[in-house]
């Protein structure tokens, strides 16, 4: 997923068996693709979707409606 830095581009849709080989040996060498994807999982790790929508949905079903 090279947009995010997690891999790299690979410019089609549909690579060949040969090209998702070479990604995997060069994701596996590089160590800044590691780096990037530990970022993103700390990053991910500080989201919390179920309080952020707790909230609005408690707030509905207390409202008088």
């Amino acid at each position: 997923m090279q947009w995010a830095g997690t891999g790299p581009d690979l410019r089609t849709g549909r690579p060949a068996p040969e090209a998702v080989g070479r990604a995997v040996e060069q994701v596996l060498a590089e160590g800044r693709f590691r780096e990037r994807a530990r970022a993103l999982g700390a990053e991910f790790a500080e989201y919390r979707p179920f309080d952020t929508i707790a909230e609005p949905v408690e707030t509905l079903g207390r409202s008088d409606g």
